[in-house]
């Protein structure tokens, strides 16, 4: 083990002590942070520690041979983990310490994750697609660890050296410890971006590259930073400047002119600021500069970028925006600006995704992006397959519809003849996009699907008696339909709790005898009140009496 990695990790273990985290969490507890956020908010400074040391000692090692690095480690994680000593501790600390146990284990497989990408880089061994490799690598981590170790590391030595991956890895894989491994390695190409060492030359090569600014005591990582400069201070060009201003303008919308002049100075610079822009949480909030907008100009100008940059900072805008968020709706409308560039993002997303409503919600920007390409015909195609009209159908089929591909529009009618679970909106909604997708229809033969359409949407929902009444085919109840043409159940009348009472009145509106208060409480054998010397049954109490 070298002298100056035994050093970082010497420094990690006592970051990672009870007593040192203990007395950090004590100190930052008075801006009233969350213990439970106290973790998360550590682990961040360890992990820009072990990022920057595990790359540094990589760049240093002579050959392929890194296993200083593991050895390192395991020492590390030995002593943080196995040997951790809580004997001093309160009944509470250690209750506030199991907090940041959570989190070493987090740590130590995304530290994993990166030596394994470095290892398969200084060994040469790549792939030339990360995406299926990542895909195995995920699948095969509860049967086989050490092959699921190796194609990721696989993977991971391709993305060092540039090649495209999915963006959206991060959060598609959730089992650990592939997801680990995914998160250290996107955080080691943070590390490598932030430096603009990004993509990385072959080992040798980049080796001789670093060996002037990855120091040997691994205290100075990234760009020297010249005597009296401030090396929090960031600098902009003019062309960022001017940008920072139209995107900071607290406008709703930019003006005509103020779009001209941000598209007009597109560079990769200014790719990488409007990038920042959009993911930056600082300018997220009403409150912050911009007033919130700056995300949203952003990722509106991003599509007009042109640039392949852009597709994956505006997929996971997409993925991690709420649907009534306005940067939620412009991320997906910049997705399909972006054009053919985005496409490789959005095959990627529908053949690794999960998430059957999330691949839905993308569809229309695969279509726009990929009109008159082949796979992004078979992609909707498959999506529409996929999905159901009791569900998300919907949206690959607009997109369908909108490739302008016969084959498309047959789909649709094949849906309008023969679908079981189609719905009216569905059959309104296909009518409509067979009258613009295929203008040679024949309007009465389409007027005439669209009511056998509705013919089966009814079987399937309702039964009819011989009065043409219709019923619910699964509970019974009566139903008739909406406006929307949708079957609903019809609500009975609630029934009157009591029958009130009323005091005597003639009620002439019903043409009833008037009801005389003398003949109240009359025993039928008793004399009839009225006089006549009659018995009250024979007389007023008769069952049909006669109205005096």
């Amino acid at each position: 083990m070298t002298q100056q990695w035994n050093e970082l990790i010497n420094r990690v273990t006592d970051m990672c002590s009870p007593s040192d985290y203990l007395e950090f969490s004590r100190g930052d507890n008075e801006e009233n942070i969350a213990l439970e956020d106290m973790p998360g908010i550590y682990h961040e400074a360890v992990l820009i520690a072990l990022t920057s040391g595990i790359f540094a000692e990589a760049m240093s090692l002579p050959g392929d041979d890194l296993s200083s690095i593991a050895d390192g480690l395991d020492r590390l994680w030995q002593t943080v983990i196995g040997e951790r000593d809580t004997s001093a501790l309160t009944e509470k600390e250690v209750e506030d310490d199991s907090y940041w146990i959570e989190e070493l284990e987090a740590l130590r497989g995304k530290a994993d994750g990166m030596l394994a990408a470095l290892q398969a880089y200084a060994s040469g061994d790549s792939a030339p697609d990360p995406n299926a490799l990542i895909h195995r690598s995920a699948f095969l981590t509860a049967s086989n660890l050490h092959l699921s170790r190796g194609l990721f590391g696989q993977a991971g030595a391709a993305i060092l050296r540039g090649a495209r991956y999915w963006p959206l890895w991060g959060a598609e894989i959730d089992m650990p410890p592939a997801a680990e491994w995914m998160r250290g390695l996107i955080s080691l190409m943070a590390f490598l971006n932030v430096n603009g060492w990004h993509p990385l030359a072959p080992i040798g090569e980049q080796r001789q590259k670093l060996a002037g600014i990855v120091s040997p005591d691994r205290l100075r990582l990234g760009p020297d930073v010249a005597e009296g400069e401030d090396s929090d201070e960031e600098i902009l060009s003019p062309d960022e400047q001017r940008l920072m201003d139209i995107l900071l303008c607290g406008d709703e919308r930019l003006s005509d002119e103020q779009m001209a002049t941000a598209v007009s100075a597109f560079t990769p610079e200014i790719v990488q600021q409007l990038k920042y822009v959009l993911r930056g949480e600082e300018y997220a909030d009403e409150d912050s500069p911009g007033e919130g907008w700056a995300p949203i100009h952003a990722a509106r100008l991003l599509g007009k970028s042109g640039s392949p940059e852009a597709a994956g900072p505006l997929l996971i805008a997409v993925l991690q925006s709420d649907p009534d968020d306005i940067l939620y709706a412009t991320a997906l409308f910049a997705l399909g600006d972006l054009g053919p560039v985005a496409l490789p993002f959005l095959l990627d997303t529908m053949q690794y995704s999960t998430d059957l409503e999330f691949k839905t919600t993308i569809a229309e920007a695969l279509g726009k992006a990929g009109r008159g390409d082949e796979r992004a015909f078979r992609a909707l195609e498959a999506l529409y397959q996929e999905t159901s009209w009791d569900d998300v159908r919907m949206l690959p089929m607009m997109a369908l519809a909108d490739q302008g591909d016969p084959r498309g529009a047959a789909m649709l009618y094949q849906s309008l003849k023969s679908d079981r679970d189609i719905t009216p909106e569905a059959i309104r909604e296909i009518v409509w996009a067979l009258k613009e997708a295929d203008p040679g229809h024949d309007p009465a033969e389409l007027k005439r699907l669209e009511a056998k359409a509705y013919q089966r949407y009814d079987s399937r929902i309702v039964r009819f008696d011989k009065h043409g009444l219709a019923f619910c085919r699964d509970c019974g109840s009566l139903m008739r339909k909406n406006s929307r043409g949708e079957w609903d159940h019809v609500e009975p009348e609630p029934a009157p709790s009591s029958i009130p009472s009323r005091p005597f009145s003639p009620a002439p509106q019903l043409g009833l005898p008037a009801v005389d208060p003398r003949f109240k409480n009359v025993g039928r054998n008793d004399p009839c009140p009225c006089g006549s010397g009659k018995k009250f049954k024979h007389c007023h109490g008769a069952a049909k009496p006669t109205v005096h």
